[in-house]
């Protein structure tokens, strides 16, 4: 089986899965222009179904320790401002900025979120547009520049449609 990777329209790798080894931990693969055949790890035939179980599904992968600042939008919410407060060479704290609504910031709770990042993954990709904007607009403040995560309301499936401003895919994610 030929297998191509692509960067939007470029042609990134092709190989040649062939066929399993007897043991089941190998698989033969060949590349294109090269005679040689070779053996990598892990039952390939096995893993990959079709282009979909192929896709990787971070698609929100930002280092915790660059975010300086978040911003939230929610429905009918006034923005809310985090900001990381350090003091020398100490790990911050998380506290709520001078001019956001009235608002108590849980320090570990806060730091859970931000964990949520470091990658975010999804459950599918979405193929269409979900109807109306997006809900939750939560802007990510970081040493790299902004990183913007939008979450549409809940599907009658439990199914949250959103877009990361990293790659712009529509994807699904779950509570």
């Amino acid at each position: 089986v030929l297998v191509q990777a692509y960067d939007g329209d470029s042609l990134l790798r092709e190989i040649y899965v062939g066929k399993v080894s007897s043991t089941g931990i190998y698989t033969y693969i060949m590349l294109p222009d090269d005679d040689n055949v070779y053996s990598v790890r892990g039952n390939l035939p096995s893993r990959v179904k079709d282009k979909e179980s192929m896709r990787d599904k971070r698609f929100l992968q930002v280092d915790r320790s660059s975010i300086q600042k978040m911003t939230l939008t929610g429905p009918g919410a006034d923005n809310i401002e985090l900001v990381m407060e350090t003091e020398g060479d100490e790990i911050g704290t998380w506290k709520t900025a001078e001019f956001s609504p009235v608002f108590e910031a849980d320090d570990a709770a806060v730091k859970a979120v931000v964990n949520m990042f470091d990658p975010l993954r999804c459950k599918d990709f979405l193929y269409e547009q979900p109807a109306g904007n997006s809900a939750w607009k939560l802007t990510l403040h970081t040493s790299n520049g902004p990183v913007l995560l939008e979450i549409w309301p809940k599907t009658a499936d439990d199914i949250y449609p959103a877009r990361s401003s990293q790659n712009g895919y529509l994807v699904q994610i779950t509570p």
